[in-house]
């Protein structure tokens, strides 16, 4: 073999080795994952419903999942009541047969 032959072959062997180091990588990336599914695989569905429906929306095309409590159009609370209306203490005329109350200064 030729000086150009033997180089070739050590650069597909530095190609090959990084491949292998590549592949390994996954491997693990792979395995780390699997774990993670296994170990929550109700969070990890709920992740995929999710990310499904934001995706059909986002394309504009129809769920094949339920909505995601989060997507719900939130309920506006009810508004409070009115305040009561003041009360306005008797007039000095006062209705017939009504003693007339003389006002109360303030405090």
């Amino acid at each position: 073999q030729t000086a150009s032959e033997h180089e070739l072959d050590d650069k597909v062997s530095v190609a090959l080795a990084r491949l292998d180091d590549l592949e390994a990588g996954y491997r693990a990336f792979h395995s780390t994952m699997t774990e993670i599914v296994r170990a929550f695989p109700r969070k990890v569905a709920q992740a995929n419903e999710k990310y499904h429906y934001y995706l059909c929306t986002g394309i504009h095309v129809k769920p094949q999942v339920a909505t995601p409590p989060e997507a719900l159009p939130k309920e506006e609370p009810a508004p409070p009541p009115p305040p009561p209306e003041p009360t306005k203490p008797p007039s000095a005329k006062g209705a017939k047969g009504a003693a007339a109350v003389p006002p109360v200064p303030p405090p």
